[in-house]
């Protein structure tokens, strides 16, 4: 799916180094976060006056998985995120950001469910409005919010909270998170990216025999944290050296296909 950056405008990167430091980490990563939702509802909102009938059910399973993102996004602010700055802050101090959320809720859960009716063919009209563009300003807001928040706490506090974060994802966590990291994602704007998804590149790359029928065998020659090359035999005795990128796919090497993500790296003939 193209990205693009119409109607809605990405938000800036934060400076500093997300590596080196955790302040800076948070203000990066909820920008990259929000910008990665920001693609995605521009490019359903782009796309969706051209979607032709035989293309529905693929662009609504597009929909339906960004929605699916929002929801975990929310549900980890307002469960973990939020409780933890008010703990810090005192009651109320995050009212206003949980009121952004449920404004907009009502709406784009309505749309949300016309999508879930059209891919259980229960309703055949597709509508193309979207209730998903009252999300726009809240993710705006609740960004610099949450940079303001952050910044009162200490390193210590911090790393509890990350702790906490981390525990509520892996128990909310869709299926669909990564590929739309890696579509909606994009590193040469924002250069954050969770080490869970190079884990899960890393582990294919390592081997393509499980996800490619035509490989034979597949052999690491070389791997650094962002690199791998392998050797690649196919069923039919061709032979290649396959030099991967571990960062290329947010640059728009990777694609969704058949519920799974389809890489394509530079190949180079032996």
């Amino acid at each position: 799916m193209e990205s693009v950056s119409y109607p809605y405008p990405l938000i800036p990167t934060p400076p500093g180094d997300w590596q080196k430091s955790l302040h800076e980490m948070q203000a990066i990563r909820m920008a990259a976060l929000h910008n990665i939702i920001i693609r995605s509802f521009n490019a359903i909102i782009y796309h969706a006056p051209n979607v032709t009938e035989a293309d529905v059910p693929s662009f609504i399973k597009f929909c339906r998985a960004v929605a699916d993102v929002v929801h975990e996004h929310h549900q980890t602010e307002e469960e973990v995120m939020f409780p933890y700055f008010e703990e810090k802050l005192g009651k109320g101090a995050m009212d206003a950001n949980v009121s952004q959320h449920h404004d907009f809720m009502p709406h784009f859960d309505q749309w949300n469910e016309h999508c879930k009716k059209i891919l259980a063919k229960e309703e055949e009209e597709y509508r193309y409005t979207l209730g998903a563009v009252d999300e726009i300003p809240t993710l705006e807001v609740s960004w610099v919010d949450s940079i303001r928040h952050e910044s009162t706490l200490t390193d210590a506090e911090l790393r509890e909270l990350e702790t906490r974060i981390a525990k509520k994802i892996q128990e909310c966590i869709s299926v669909w998170i990564l590929p739309i990291l890696f579509v909606s994602g994009d590193l040469s704007y924002n250069s954050w990216f969770p080490d869970e998804a190079f884990e899960a590149l890393r582990h294919k790359a390592r081997d393509a025999t499980p996800f490619v029928s035509a490989v034979a065998s597949c052999e690491v020659l070389e791997e650094t944290p962002k690199y791998i090359k392998r050797k690649v035999a196919l069923k039919t005795g061709l032979e290649m050296i396959e030099e991967i990128d571990l960062y290329a796919p947010i640059a728009g090497n990777v694609q969704i296909e058949h519920g799974g993500i389809h890489h394509k790296p530079h190949l180079r003939k032996c």
